[in-house]
């Protein structure tokens, strides 16, 4: 699952968005007709969530305008009222959280949907179910898989390419797991895999089903031309509670990787299928892109800052043959790396006092959390039994202690935090053969550099 990295001092929220579900439709619907009426769902539940409001907006220009409320809109524009009087915006001064929730298109842009002509009919229903929580017997989503492993959730799904069907998700959604379940969406299991293959430069790996399959999403290729402006969901396990949902949004942003996307990914989506809507082809796995590991309490932990990024799969990517064992035994020992790295930062964030070890009171609740989480989780270590022993003897005798004698309580656990992480510190090796682990040991590696560093400034310090 997502492993890194929420900055220290802030938490990630989830919002959960529901939407009823569309009528009917006739088999006679036009492409062109199921994306607005797609559309239209989606700005009434945007709007309908601003009813009664006023708002302070900041227009694309900088334009602050006070006490908004929305008079009215369309495909290409939206007029509000404020303080001054009225005013209307389009793709180029509305905010950019507007353009997404009220899909608002360039006349150009609006004039190329309403041109579409007809589409095959697994496209259209495509089209109508993005964005509405699965339910059992929906066809739109039975190609969407669930990962489950002891660590977390994740979202994959099935798609054919190279003659074969596989089972695509996000490397960071397997790796740190000892285990991992796929179930389709009415839990029924895959069990049946002859070949893992991980991407060279990217963040996904694929599992080649063994049996009869009858059916899988399709991958974009670059003759889609998939750009900016273009509407996609994005669709997976939402909050890792197992039921499947699509979030709403755009391309925003185009790389030889990546596709940057307005709509969220939440925890449990990672790994999941970004569809492109006017097609319902698959254009990139959705996934997350690390800023370097700003933060290290949040490795491997539900609170990792998800980035609202997908990995391309409309272009021809390498692939690297790798047994699923392999790749499991390599994320468990980065996991271990890691856990001995962050117990080395959470163990220097103590100070000695006449009342026991202690936290700066001015850390964030957040910050506190993570870091008795990680001296809860390494009890069995004995570096984290002489910090309770020690945290015990300044509880009851620290009062008659001197300054000099509550720095040497503290240097005694602070030295044995950096022989532990002295002697790990060959742990990790390169290489390995996935790019993904790849990138995560050189930025372990690095992060374990940073707390033997940190521990021998601490200890320092503390010298009388």
């Amino acid at each position: 699952m997502p492993r890194y990295l929420l900055p220290l001092t802030s938490a990630l929220v989830v919002v959960f968005t529901t939407l009823v579900s569309l009528a009917e439709t006739s088999p006679a619907t036009s492409s062109a007709e199921l994306a607005s009426r797609y559309r239209d769902r989606l700005v009434t539940s945007f709007v309908q969530g601003m009813k009664g409001k006023r708002m302070r907006i900041v227009a694309q220009d900088g334009t602050f305008y006070q006490n908004v409320i929305i008079i009215s809109h369309d495909e290409t524009s939206v007029t509000i009222q404020h303080t001054e009087g009225e005013a209307t915006l389009d793709v180029t001064t509305a905010p950019q959280n507007w353009i997404t929730g009220l899909c608002l298109l360039s006349p150009e842009e609006a004039a190329l949907l309403n041109e579409q002509t007809e589409a095959p009919k697994e496209k259209e229903e495509l089209i109508i179910s993005a964005g509405w929580n699965y339910q059992p017997g929906d066809k739109d989503f039975s190609q969407v898989t669930i990962f489950s492993g002891d660590k977390g959730t994740g979202t994959g799904f099935v798609c054919k390419a190279d003659g074969h069907y596989w089972v695509y998700t996000a490397a960071h959604v397997v790796s740190g797991n000892k285990k991992i379940t796929i179930k389709d969406p009415n839990g029924k299991e895959y069990r049946g895999f002859d070949l893992m293959q991980t991407a060279k430069g990217i963040d996904v790996m694929r599992l080649r089903i063994t049996g009869d399959i009858v059916d899988g999403l399709t991958a974009a290729t670059q003759a889609d031309n998939i750009s900016n402006g273009d509407f996609i969901a994005a669709l997976g396990n939402g909050g890792g509670a197992g039921v499947l949902s699509a979030e709403k949004g755009k391309v925003v942003g185009v790389s030889s990787d990546f596709y940057e996307i307005s709509a969220d990914i939440i925890p449990g989506n990672s790994g999941g299928p970004i569809i492109e809507l006017k097609t319902g082809k698959v254009v990139g796995v959705a996934t997350h892109l690390t800023q370097a590991k700003e933060n290290v309490w949040t490795a491997g932990t539900r609170f990792t800052k998800v980035r609202r990024f997908c990995a391309r799969l409309d272009k021809d990517l390498e692939w690297v043959d790798q047994s699923i064992g392999s790749f499991i035994q390599e994320g468990l020992a980065i996991t271990e790396y890691d856990n001995i790295t962050r117990l080395g930062y959470a163990l220097a964030s103590y100070r000695a006092t006449r009342q026991g070890l202690k936290l700066d009171n001015k850390l964030s609740n957040d910050s506190y959390n993570f870091i008795t989480n990680v001296i809860n989780e390494n009890k069995s270590l004995n570096v984290v039994k002489t910090f309770e022993k020690v945290n015990r003897n300044l509880a009851n005798r620290g009062r008659k202690m001197s300054v000099v004698d509550l720095k040497r309580q503290m240097v005694s656990v602070l030295r044995q935090a950096q022989s532990l992480s002295s002697l790990t510190a060959k742990d990790l090796k390169l290489p390995v053969k996935s790019y993904f682990h790849t990138q995560e040991i050189e930025q372990s590696l690095k992060w374990r550099k940073g707390a033997l560093e940190n521990l021998k400034s601490r200890i320092t310090d503390l010298r009388p």
